[in-house]
């Protein structure tokens, strides 16, 4: 959260240990009950890290570069990842959203 020594961390308001998710949502928690959630029901979109999706074969978005070209992970690649992390000074001091899976 915001403090003094971190006034760029996320407002008091949006930190939490809790969600009221809506009654039609699924309960799945943990990158594996996230997957299993996801391959289960059809059109579900959900946030999982991308070894899980990689390993069932998920659908990945693809996120714009910084050279304006979208790409998955497995297209960025190794070296792409490596290059982006080269220079973080456009990077956010904390994150809002994430890379998102759907099953094909």
């Amino acid at each position: 959260p915001q403090t003094d020594d971190n006034p760029k961390g996320w407002p008091a308001d949006q930190v939490g240990s809790t969600v009221d998710w809506d009654e039609s949502t699924n309960a799945c928690d943990g990158s594996g009950p996230m997957t299993d959630c996801i391959v289960e029901n059809e059109g579900a979109i959900g946030y999982i890290d991308v070894a899980h999706a990689h390993e069932e074969g998920l659908n990945e978005i693809k996120l714009r570069n910084g050279d304006g070209n979208f790409l998955t992970s497995k297209e960025a690649g190794v070296e792409g990842i490596q290059e982006a992390a080269k220079d973080l000074s456009d990077a956010p001091d904390s994150a809002d959203g994430g890379v998102k899976f759907q099953h094909r």
